[in-house]
């Protein structure tokens, strides 16, 4: 929030009560569909939440939710709203997230799978890296990364490790016959937890571009993605890695009685085979590597 012309963070309940309603009169409107607290702020958490049980019963909100939480924290909110039938759970969780920004993965996503939060990723261009402007490095005058005001913002993604990554979404862009922002949401969209992939075009022509892709897929259809074996597991196709929507996208352990829920994701992984050993702290056959799955009773190997 903003007061006397400063950026403060203010998570006490009567504070966020007091905004709510401030916006509420902004929007002339009575309620919202989604509200959700911005910052882990010094006030204690339940404070904090409490104000998310008033707003819904007050009808000032409908849902309610998180956002920029790191993974301890959303799981901490979420347990602390389920603890208690009288509170309301939380629905969402809105983190940065796109090719350039995959942090979430490492906690956030498998905290939102676990309390089934839906994940709202913000930034899903990353800051407007991925919009086909910046290729090869380039900075074009009338862009954000060179104006003085949103500059700073932009310029972490714009270093020679995210270049590289700008300039691979342009290349497969041009081979799949869409654009960059197109490959850049499409992946963000179809990620696992993810609820909603948000934007912030300025023109309608951009708008349009990132609507049309909701109608496209970065895998063809006539591609078969899995096949299913007569004991009713999912096999990927071959460069395809398979992975369960419930858990985080960087999950590398399976059991056998996972593979009921296995889909297919894209091509970011090697074929594996599986491979026995004597135990948990047995030595497994030569070339098997990988994390040991206790339920399993093996090793998944490369």
């Amino acid at each position: 929030m903003v007061r006397d012309a400063r950026r403060t963070i203010d998570t006490s309940r009567g504070a966020l009560l007091d905004d709510l309603e401030a916006s509420l009169r902004r929007l002339k409107t009575d309620h919202v569909d989604l509200w959700q607290v911005h910052a882990w702020g010094s006030a204690p958490i339940d404070e904090t939440l409490s104000a998310l049980d008033t707003a819904v019963a007050r009808g000032m909100a409908r849902y309610v939710g998180v956002s920029n939480f790191v993974g301890w924290q959303t799981a901490t909110a979420a347990t602390w709203q389920e603890a208690d039938r009288s509170r309301i759970r939380l629905s969402s969780v809105q983190v940065e997230y796109s090719l350039l920004a995959r942090r979430a993965e490492v906690e956030v996503v498998g905290a939102a799978a676990y309390h089934g939060l839906g994940l709202l990723a913000w930034s899903s261009l990353g800051r407007g890296a991925l919009s086909g402007r910046y290729g090869g490095g380039r900075v074009p005058r009338d862009s954000r990364a060179a104006s003085d005001h949103f500059g700073w913002f932009l310029e972490p993604y714009l270093q020679p490790r995210s270049q590289a990554i700008v300039d691979a979404v342009a290349h497969a862009a041009q081979g799949l016959g869409l654009t960059p922002p197109q490959v850049a949401l499409m992946w963000v969209r179809d990620a696992p937890q993810v609820a909603s992939a948000l934007v912030g075009p300025r023109t309608v022509a951009q708008l349009s571009e990132l609507i049309d892709a909701e109608s496209k897929e970065l895998v063809a259809p006539s591609s078969p993605r899995s096949t299913t074996s007569r004991a009713g597991r999912t096999r990927c196709a071959q460069g395809l890695r398979p992975y369960r929507p419930e858990v985080s996208s960087i999950a590398t352990e399976w059991t056998p009685e996972s593979w009921s829920t296995v889909r297919c994701s894209t091509p970011v992984a090697p074929r594996v085979r599986r491979c026995r050993s004597r135990g948990p702290r047995g030595n497994a056959r030569p070339g098997c590597r990988g994390p040991w799955s206790r339920a399993a009773g093996r090793r998944w190997c490369p």
